[in-house]
């Protein structure tokens, strides 16, 4: 068989599991297998495949037709053009969350310039992979970051991370604010679990069976994280820093309110117009 007919088959299995970009998927996991990237892929079209990659990929085209995510076969996400190790253990980082990265690297640039001897201090708190505040170190290198997660896991995987994008950053195994007492910094980042657990039972197979439950709820509301930090977070930020948040689309009045004795408040809506970030700066 050619590489060609491989990947429509592939793509065949994909669509009639429901898959929604199952054309997209099944190239993605022809190059996983073969190690070609897109040039080599559009080349060797009318080639033939050997019996050991169409076992491997049609073992991969199976896994994805039966609900694993994508990346979790591929190892791999994109996320503000850099390139992140993900699996079974941190939430796959979405591109919603671009937006949280975008507008901190702004209010950092607003307030540094291009003083190379400014270090803001920058904690990612619930970091998972790693990938707000490495993204944030990558595009903004004279900042000091701190990740923290309570798994021990999920700080490995950023660890890694953060090597993979040649990045040096502090990691901190901590629940929520427990491990940094007494410490402050001029910016925290945060994309907590959010999504209330009546509402997980409803989320898609891909998310609610294969990304780490820890990740997503947020409790009977969805807002218990967002408790904690209003609870603690100013303990932990300096006079005129900034806490940038991520939040669900139905969050945009409960949160802020939460926040609203700590500094002045504003709500950032994502590109389909829903609420996606909570922006509080210090007094």
């Amino acid at each position: 068989m050619i590489a060609k007919d491989l990947m429509s088959k592939g793509e065949n299995i994909l669509a009639e599991a429901g898959r929604a970009n199952a054309r997209f998927d099944s190239r993605t996991l022809f190059m996983s297998v073969t190690g070609l990237d897109n040039t080599g892929l559009l080349m060797s079209q009318r080639e033939q495949v050997s019996s050991g990659t169409y076992e491997a990929y049609m073992e991969l085209i199976h896994r994805r037709a039966a609900g694993e995510p994508l990346q979790h076969i591929t190892g791999e996400q994109g996320f503000m053009g850099l390139t992140f190790k993900v699996g079974p253990s941190v939430l796959i980082p979405r591109p919603e969350t671009e937006l949280l990265v975008e507008e901190a690297l702004e209010i950092l640039r607003s307030e540094y310039g291009k003083d190379e001897a400014a270090a803001p201090g920058i904690l990612d708190i619930c970091t998972g992979s790693g990938a707000i505040g490495i993204a944030v170190k990558k595009l903004l290198p004279e900042a000091e970051v701190t990740l923290s997660d309570i798994s021990a896991e999920a700080l490995e995987t950023a660890g890694v991370n953060a090597g993979l994008n040649e990045c040096k950053v502090e990691l901190v195994e901590s629940d929520m604010f427990s491990a940094l007492e007494g410490r402050e910094f001029h910016m925290i980042l945060c994309n907590p679990p959010y999504i209330s657990d009546a509402e997980i039972e409803t989320l898609d197979e891909e998310v609610r069976d294969h990304e780490p439950r820890t990740a997503l709820s947020g409790g009977t509301d969805g807002l218990d994280f967002y408790r904690i930090i209003a609870r603690e977070a100013a303990d932990h930020i300096e006079a005129g820093g900034w806490l940038l948040m991520e939040i669900g689309y139905d969050q945009g009045e409960s949160v802020p309110a939460l926040m609203q004795n700590m500094g002045d408040t504003r709500v950032l809506k994502d590109l389909n117009g829903l609420d996606r970030v909570v922006i509080v700066h210090r007094r």
